[in-house]
């Protein structure tokens, strides 16, 4: 008569993450999405100051992220696109609808953007 081999204890489940776990994480797992990428993505709040940046939109505008982040347009880009990239930021902001618009360099590069409004926790736009 064979033995059979001893069960192995089953796996213990795992113990739920904390608040802090969960945010952590989910930040983590948001800057790998907006890093990979190859568009501009950026994210401002309702003072239009930039929150969020990837490596693609400092590339194109020849910015280092700290150089970008916690400041407005008319700080980090050409007066013109700051002036046309205001106007649809406030467009979504005052329509609370996403927004499709092409904005020039004044080199002639021509940029097709997307602009949506960004809810808070309670659904309001915070950005």
């Amino acid at each position: 008569m064979r033995r059979k081999a001893p069960r192995a204890a089953p796996a213990a489940p795992a113990s739920p993450l904390s608040e802090a776990e969960l945010v952590a994480g989910h930040a983590a797992r948001f800057s790998a999405i907006i890093e990979v990428m190859p568009d501009l993505v950026y994210f401002k709040d309702r003072s239009l100051r930039n929150l969020a940046v990837n490596e693609a939109y400092c590339r194109v505008i020849g910015k280092r992220r700290e150089d970008i982040l916690g400041r407005t347009d008319d700080e980090v880009l050409p007066a013109e696109l700051a002036l046309q990239c205001r106007r649809s930021d406030e467009e979504v902001l005052t329509t609370e609808r996403a927004v499709r618009d092409e904005q020039t360099t004044a080199a002639g590069e021509v940029f097709d953007t997307y602009k949506a409004p960004f809810p808070g926790p309670d659904g309001r736009t915070i950005g």
